[in-house]
């Protein structure tokens, strides 16, 4: 049986620190949306937990040590005996827009919250369940950081892939300055002599979009792609809808009928994002943009390209529109592009880009499985539907200590 929140915490309201706050304080201020700011002092001594109030009614926040709570917030300070990690836990499993009570900006009740129920585990429980969450968000923490230091990783090393190309030992070549005879003046600056340059139009056969009128939806059949469904550089089928096989083979133009090996880039909702087709029943909508290269082997190097940040910045530069932006087909076209003489180097780049982009895909892979297993585990744990000692008891050693 549930015991409410007021039997595991005292619940104060959060003040303005208006009064308090100073850049060169060293007590963290917390808003609806975490930390926003620094104060000479603290409201609260910590640990405890910071459950917001009114506005977005957002996750609540853990303060390890003394804190300020905004006046947007309460401070859930735990009552002794009380595990303040596993409080923390435990909040996060509310679904606090249920506890709204304002028909305008969101609020939540000091006496509803109070009266919120929590499954009450005992002092070693607590302790318990919070180490066995503690040490899954750690994991993912760790894997967080590695993936942004991957992706910065990669950052770098695409600008010099395609700026400075690879010999044919799948070697960088030396920067210009110090072997300037192998470089040579473009409009896209200092590219490899050899490289050539010009507009994209000059290396595919269409740049085009997808289908305008609305499409009959089924259950099974052929799928129809977003925006919305190209994400990461792959085509995320999981999200499509689909349509009839009838619809899809009268559909008026094969525009809207990418083939593999075309790349996929959004032009309306989240601009820029790419993806190559490697399925031939999928078809297109307007938000989407389908590039046909003439060689399908230049569709990995084009990928790759599009998805560098200089790329990514130009076609946010260039889109138009006065509130929403689009990307228009025609800019796409007029973009310069480079590409090598030697198709061995084209080969070689990117051969290297795919290894790169295989470590984060993996990287992110085990990010959604610790994600996925601390959210399965919270629900189970924090509801008393698992037992946490035969958890720590059967569990592989790096998640029991």
């Amino acid at each position: 049986m549930s015991k409410p929140l007021s039997s595991f915490a005292e619940i104060h309201y959060g003040k303005s620190p208006a009064r308090v706050v100073a850049e060169e304080g060293d007590v963290p201020i917390y808003g609806t949306g975490g930390v926003y700011g620094k104060a000479t002092k603290s409201l609260f001594p910590g640990p405890a937990v910071i459950i917001p109030r009114k506005g977005s009614l957002a996750s609540p926040h853990f303060a390890a040590g003394p804190f300020w709570a905004s006046d947007t917030t309460y401070a859930a300070i735990p009552k002794p005996g009380v595990d303040a990690e596993w409080l923390y836990y435990q909040l996060c499993q509310f679904n606090l827009e249920r506890l709204n009570e304002a028909t305008g900006v969101p609020s939540i009740s000091r006496d509803w919250l109070a009266k919120s129920g929590l499954f009450p585990h005992d002092a070693d429980g607590q302790t318990a369940v919070a180490r066995v969450l503690r040490t899954i968000d750690s994991q993912i923490q760790t894997t967080e950081l590695l993936i942004a230091k991957q992706e910065r990783v990669r950052a770098g090393l695409m600008q010099d892939l395609f700026t400075r190309g690879v010999d044919d030992h799948g070697r960088l070549r030396p920067p210009r300055e110090e072997a300037p005879h192998l470089y040579h003046q473009t409009e896209l600056g200092w590219l490899p002599k050899g490289w050539d340059v010009g507009p994209l139009s000059k290396w595919v056969s269409r740049v085009t979009y997808g289908f305008t009128n609305p499409m009959p939806e089924a259950l099974e059949g052929p799928y129809m792609v977003t925006a919305a469904d190209v994400s990461d550089g792959e085509i995320c089928l999981e999200t499509c809808r689909r349509t009839t096989d009838r619809a899809y083979a009268d559909l008026l133009t094969n525009k809207s009928k990418p083939k593999v090996g075309d790349i996929l880039l959004t032009k309306d909702g989240t601009l820029g994002r790419v993806a190559l087709v490697d399925c031939d029943n999928i078809c297109v909508n307007q938000s989407v943009a389908v590039i046909t290269p003439f060689d399908i082997a230049n569709s990995k190097f084009f990928f790759s390209i599009f998805r560098t940040s200089q790329y990514q910045a130009r076609l946010i530069a260039d889109a138009g529109g006065s509130t929403i932006k689009h990307i228009y087909i025609t800019n796409v076209e007029k973009m310069l592009f480079t590409k090598p003489e030697k198709d061995e180097e084209r080969d070689l780049i990117v051969a290297i880009c795919g290894a790169v982009e295989k470590g984060l895909l993996e990287e992110r892979k085990r990010l959604a499985k610790a994600k996925l297993l601390k959210s399965g585990l919270m629900q189970d744990l924090l509801a008393g539907r698992v037992y946490v000692g035969s958890l720590l008891r059967d569990a592989p050693e790096g998640v029991a200590g």
